[in-house]
């Protein structure tokens, strides 16, 4: 019996949104890469870099973001779980 792929066992293509405010933003970003490509996530392409105001009090440090798309095998749920590994590893704390 032939056993069919499940969506489980099929490459995704996704696109994550990364950003950084505080610190060496450009080198949070490149660290954050290269987290996701050590898990496996392998980066197709990526946006330039963008800078924006933060939100809600633009008082706040401004934002550099970039846009990945990316390949994984992971499942939505494995892939946040690496993603927020991702941030607490590179020091990112939860204000709420």
């Amino acid at each position: 019996m032939i056993k069919l792929d499940t969506s489980e066992n099929r490459a995704k293509l996704i696109y994550l949104g990364i950003g950084s405010n505080l610190g060496n933003r450009k080198n949070n970003i490149d660290k954050a890469k290269f987290k996701l490509s050590e898990n496996n996530i392998l980066i197709l392409r990526e946006s330039n870099i963008y800078e924006t105001f933060s939100w809600p009090n633009k008082k706040n440090p401004k934002f550099l973001n970039i846009v990945l798309k990316v390949k994984t095998f992971l499942s939505p749920s494995k892939l946040l779980k690496v993603c927020k590994e991702i941030e607490k590893n590179l020091g990112r704390k939860k204000n709420c």
